[in-house]
């Protein structure tokens, strides 16, 4: 009995640390369930520094805002994805400008991992914006 005992301490104790391990290394994904109705359509390049593979079920978008909201960095809502013969459409939206036009300054990239159901294969990743 005090065996069983000892061996499921242990293995409660190796799964919590097994749950611990090291911080992932993935951009920052802001989770919000969805866009508000007055959202705008975001526009996104592919991370420079990530190699898409056919196998890629996954990629780094650096989305930005086309309003000039005076350098104000987006809120990013999940994309819509759509899946096409020979193209992954991804779509963003991104917060409503606030204020004035007056001093058109763009905003930064907000890196933004894009989680995909289907491995890329031999198709292209486009911005629907």
């Amino acid at each position: 009995m005090a065996r069983a005992r000892i061996r499921l301490a242990t293995t409660l104790l190796l799964a919590t640390l097994a749950a611990c391990g090291p911080a992932s290394t993935e951009p920052p994904r802001k989770i919000v369930t969805a866009a508000p109705a007055n959202a705008v359509t975001g526009t996104w390049r592919l991370d420079p520094a990530v190699e898409l593979t056919s196998a890629s079920t996954e990629f780094v978008a650096l989305v930005s805002d086309p309003t000039c909201r005076g350098g104000v960095t987006p809120t990013v809502y999940p994309p819509e994805v759509k899946y096409l013969a020979d193209s992954i459409v991804v779509t963003f939206e991104v917060d409503p400008p606030s204020g004035g036009f007056s001093s058109c300054v763009l905003g930064e990239e907000v890196p933004y991992t894009v989680g995909l159901d289907e491995p890329l294969g031999t198709r292209a990743v486009t911005d629907g914006g």
